[in-house]
């Protein structure tokens, strides 16, 4: 870590400081001094606070408000530093009361703001963020000990070591060195693993008694069949081997009862076999008696049947004749249907005849109108081709020429509006010309304004500062007068305290006094004064109220009151040390203040002078300022102004625009004017040419109608043309259709007439055929056939139905007949068995097959249970004995790397105690050899402490000029500031150059010189150079002058009063 630069906001002593560490260009070693009391330590205050949140000693982040802020005044610390290669910004404000932003009364009108704290990287200038890494406390404290491996204590310890501090980390005990060493060195992994050998050890155990514990609850859902099993088996490896021979004589007795099952299973098949041969016996027996009964039923229904059967025969013999109808049916339909056709076709032939005689007479009328038609087509190719064209070139000619007049008119109107704008446009450029000279004008005062502003500016921060020291000069008078009621309180407290001690001492005289007289024998001489003690009257009673712990308690008092005088004198002399300090302060500032306020208004009354001056010509609310300075009303005015002068230069800006863009429309319209002439010359020049074409048709043809009335009657005069020629061709088709149609009707009429006598003919033979057949068939006369064939008709599925049962009942008696054969067949020789008797047995062995199923399946099952639990204990006994090795091995590595080896030393402390030796050679080979001239060697301690983790990180020291080996808390104040040097400056070396630890770029010194010699001081110096030159940054506090003549680049800490300081950088 590389710090760049500090910021300070109302922090400490300092109202607004910053301290650029990049401002060390010749080395970087500087000197920070001042006054005590001064503000110097607040410096690194600051920087521990920006980092970690914390302060320094016992002052807390909110006591570092500045005592002189005003409510309106934050206090901020922002630090940035480099790390790694990047750069990093962190602020901070601790918890603070300041004004409220909106409804405040006064400047006591307060609001609690909580702590905040940001953190990002930037950018290497410091100014343009990269990356924001947190904004809540947490966060940010946990990213900034991740980046420097170190915190807040580590961190003054290391690398700011503030006064009073340089002997901590030399004299700090194991445990103390062991923290700090193993931020330094990343060394926490070692201390992880130990841990982490600690809780597998415990791990191991665990799962070794776990394997244990299930191994043993498998073994006891065994049931043993000795009661002294612990007795026969006492380890569980005996278990296992008596519970694999118990679990075999079970397989054998086992694969016994299997053979006894197999052979029950089949008895009881044979008995089920017989069982079912019987019930299929008796089923057959039962079938042929209701097979028999069915056949007897049928021969009853014989006569029915008869009787369906001979009606079926006649019914058929019907149908058979069927043919013979349909066909006379058919033909005297036919006779029927030819009649109506020569009807139809004779009416048909008569109403061509007269269609005929019609058409003739039309087509003799039409051609009349024939001579009629020529003349109108001469006349319409006359129109046509002659005078419609001339007709349509003169309407043409006239419209152009009414076109031409038009645009003529329109130009000349164009001509006058052109003429016009052009005026109108020559005039508003005139006018903007004149109002852009006007604002020019005014613009030529901005460089004026601005420096007005600019002095305003200066004049408000000095009126804001004046009123800030104003009221802190109130806050001090109010102090002061805290301080006035302090010091009369004080001095009460002392009057009180002394009257208090008076009466005390007189007490203790008395009990005193008392007890001596208690000490006196009469007749011998006082112990004080020597003379003779004659005794006196009630004096023993008088004593007996007075005892040694009375004696003891008003000595006690005294003192006691005694401390609370000198306590009282003490606190008094302080308050009024501060009051009078506050008083000179008070006096300073007001004569600051008054000196001040006179220079406000000797400047105030300048920049009204040059205000007016500027600004008298401007008839505006803002061309006079206040008669004494008013902030605000100041600041509105300025900001008028400066409204006013941008409004200007923006109309300044448009004005000029506007100028060139008439400017432009100007040239615009006196071109358009130029292009209108041009037009209109060309308009005045078609008209002359139209009238001259009009005039010429005009005299050629005469007067012509329009082109509407000569295309109207083209097609009148076509369409009487077109209707006469369709009339004609219309009837020349109709007189051939009508003859046609006339020859077509003759030849249908001879047809019919044959068909006719065709059908008369085979309809009489059809009737002879079917009256022979009637007379040969089961019926009388035709009326019996006709009524048959009526039957027929009305109920067509009846002979169906009839046929139909006679099957049926000739199919079922032969069925059945066949069925009762094939039954007795079956059934032979055999009689009915005893059903109930087979059913006995056969129950009788399937509940013995069924006891032994289940007395087989119950022992299979506990054979599976104890070979599955004989499995897993096998398993678990393996496990068991791996696991116990392993952890043996476990055990033995744990307790060597927890410290119960013959060094008593933790892994991670053997690692640091290596580490450590690596400082200390190095200090003895660079630091406190040159430092000490040469006497004193580092010296790493083997002594054992009470406890592993107390051991191996203690320092001791080799004395040249004694030959012996000392412990560090011998050292002198100078030997150990040495010392402690040394090993800070080590330290930063060798982590240095380690990757897994802190990189310290930085190390500052708050104190600790005063103590040294001209000589060790010269050396100490030295020790910096040697580390300065490394390109690390060294920062001191000292108040000793060599040092101040020796290091040139210093910062100077100068009280200004009222607890103010101010910090000054100087290059000597």
């Amino acid at each position: 870590m590389r710090p760049i630069k500090l910021q300070l906001n109302n922090f400490g002593p300092y109202d607004h400081a910053t301290i650029d560490f990049s401002n060390f260009t010749e080395s970087k070693l500087f000197l920070i001094t001042g006054d005590t009391g001064a503000g110097k330590t607040t410096i690194f205050d600051g920087m521990t606070y920006a980092l970690f949140g914390e302060g320094t000693g016992e002052r807390r982040p909110e006591d570092m408000r500045s005592e002189f802020a005003d409510t309106n005044s934050e206090t901020k610390v922002v630090f940035w530093f480099e790390h790694n290669g990047r750069f990093y910004e962190i602020k901070r404000t601790p918890t603070q009361s300041l004004k409220k932003k909106r409804g405040a009364k006064s400047d006591f009108d307060l609001t609690e703001h909580k702590a905040t704290v940001s953190l990002m990287e930037v950018d290497d200038v410091l100014a343009t963020p990269i990356a924001a890494l947190g904004d809540k406390a947490t966060v940010v404290n946990d990213h900034v000990k991740e980046l420097l491996h170190l915190n807040a204590e580590q961190f003054r310890k290391i690398i700011l070591l503030p006064q009073d501090k340089f002997r901590e980390f030399l004299s700090a005990q194991s445990d103390d060195k062991k923290v700090i060493l193993r931020q330094l060195f990343g060394t926490a992994i070692f201390d992880q693993f130990t841990d982490k050998l600690k809780q597998q050890q415990k791990t191991s155990d665990s799962q070794l008694e776990q394997l244990a514990f299930q191994r043993d609850d498998k073994l006891k859902q065994i049931d043993w069949q000795q009661d002294d099993i612990e007795t026969i088996a006492p380890t569980a490896a005996e278990k296992l081997t008596l519970l694999s021979q118990m679990n075999q004589a079970m397989r054998i007795d086992l694969t016994e009862q299997e053979n006894d099952l197999t052979k029950a299973r089949e008895q009881l098949k044979v008995l089920q076999q017989r069982q079912q041969e019987g019930q299929r016996v008796e089923n057959l027996y039962t079938q042929l008696t209701q097979k028999n009964q069915l056949l007897q039923e049928k021969y009853t229904q014989k006569p029915v049947i008869e009787k369906k059967k001979t009606w079926w025969q006649t019914l058929r013999w019907a149908e058979s004749q069927r043919e013979i109808v349909d066909k006379q049916q058919r033909l005297a339909k036919q006779l029927a249907d030819e009649s109506d056709s020569k009807q139809q076709v004779t009416t048909a032939s008569n109403q061509l005849k007269h269609s005929q005689t019609v058409l003739v007479d039309r087509q003799t009328t039409l051609y009349k109108q024939k001579e009629s038609i020529a003349n109108k087509r001469i006349v319409l190719q006359q129109i046509q081709n002659d005078l419609l064209p001339k007709s349509r070139q003169l309407t043409k000619a006239q419209d152009k020429q009414a076109q031409v007049i038009a645009k003529i008119a329109s130009a000349e109107q164009t001509n006058q509006k052109l003429n016009d704008q052009l005026q109108v446009t020559e005039n508003e450029l005139t006018d903007k010309q004149k109002q852009l000279a006007d604002k020019q004008q005014i613009i030529v005062n901005e460089i004026s304004l601005t420096k007005l502003t600019s002095q305003i500016q200066n004049m408000a921060e000095r009126v804001s500062d004046y009123e800030s020291r104003q009221s802190a000069l109130e806050s001090a008078e109010l102090q002061a007068a805290k301080l006035a009621e302090q010091v009369t309180k004080s001095k009460e407290h002392q009057s009180l305290q002394l009257q208090k001690l008076k009466e005390q001492e007189s007490l203790r005289r008395d009990i005193l006094i008392q007890q001596l007289k208690q000490e006196l024998k009469v007749g011998e001489p006082c112990l004080i004064c020597g003379q003779i003690y004659q005794g006196q009257q009630h004096e023993h009673n008088q004593a007996a109220t007075t005892t040694y712990a009375d004696l003891k308690t008003a000595i006690q008092a005294v003192e006691q009151t005694e401390r609370s005088v000198r306590d009282a004198a003490a606190d008094l002399s302080k308050v009024m040390t501060a009051y009078e300090t506050k008083l000179a302060d008070i006096k300073s500032e007001k004569e600051w203040l008054d000196s001040r306020q006179s220079k406000i208004n000797q400047t105030y009354e300048q920049i009204k002078a040059d205000w007016e001056s500027v600004f008298a010509s401007f008839n505006e609310t803002f061309s006079e300022l206040p008669t004494i300075f008013d902030k605000v009303q100041v600041n509105k005015k300025t900001q008028l102004a400066l409204a006013f002068m941008r409004d200007t230069k923006k109309q300044v800006t448009s004005l000029e625009k506007e100028v060139v863009n008439k400017q432009q429309q100007l040239q615009a319209a006196k071109e358009d004017l130029v292009e209108n002439k041009q037009i209109l010359v060309s308009q005045q020049q078609n008209k002359q040419e139209l009238t001259d074409e009009i005039t010429q048709l005009t005299a050629s043809t005469g007067q012509l109608l329009s082109v509407t009335e000569y295309e109207q009657k083209v097609q009148q005069l076509q369409h009487e043309i077109k209707k006469y020629e369709e009339t004609d061709n219309e009837l020349r088709e109709q007189l051939l259709r009508n003859e046609n149609s006339q020859q077509e009707k003759q030849q249908q009429l001879a047809s019919i007439q044959q068909k006719l006598a065709q059908i008369q003919a085979d309809l009489t033979q059809e009737q002879q055929r079917l009256a022979t057949v009637i007379s040969e068939g089961p019926v009388a006369d035709q009326a019996g056939f006709d009524e048959l064939m009526g039957r027929l008709d009305q109920d067509p599925d009846e002979i169906n139905q009839l046929h139909n049962a006679v099957m049926a009942y000739q199919t079922s008696i032969k069925s059945l007949t066949a069925e009762v054969d094939d039954l007795k067949k079956q059934i032979g020789n055999k009689t009915l068995p005893d059903l109930e008797k087979l059913q006995m047995l056969v129950n009788e062995q399937q509940a013995s097959v069924e006891q032994q199923v289940a007395d087989y399946t119950a022992k299979e099952a506990q054979l599976t249970q104890q070979v599955q639990i004989e499995y897993s204990v096998q398993t678990l006994q393996e496990q068991w004995a791996a696991q116990q090795s392993a952890g043996r091995d476990l055990f033995t590595l744990k307790e060597a790397v927890d410290g119960n080896n013959d060094k008593r030393l933790r892994l991670e402390t053997f690692i640091l105690r290596r580490f450590l030796y690596d400082v200390l050679e190095y200090a003895n080979a660079h630091y406190i050899g040159v430092l000490s001239a040469g006497r004193y060697q580092f010296i790493l301690s083997n002594r054992q402490a009470g406890r592993a983790n107390q051991n191996g990180l203690d320092i001791d020291i080799y004395d040249q000029d004694g030959g012996q080996i000392r412990a560090t808390s011998t050292l002198s104040g100078g030997e150990s500031f040495i010392a402690a040097l040394s090993i800070a400056l080590s330290m930063a070396e060798i982590v240095q150059h380690r990757a897994g630890g802190a990189k310290i770029d930085a190390l500052f010194i708050d104190e600790g010189f005063g103590s040294l010699d001209e000589q060790t001081l010269s050396q100490a110096m030295e020790a910096l150079s040697m580390v300065e030159q490394s390109g690390r940054l060294v920062g001191i506090i000292s108040h000793v002058s060599s040092m101040k003549q020796q290091i040139p680049q210093q910062l100077s800490v100068k009280k200004l009063g009222n607890g103010r300081s101010k910090l000054t950088l100087h290059i000597l």
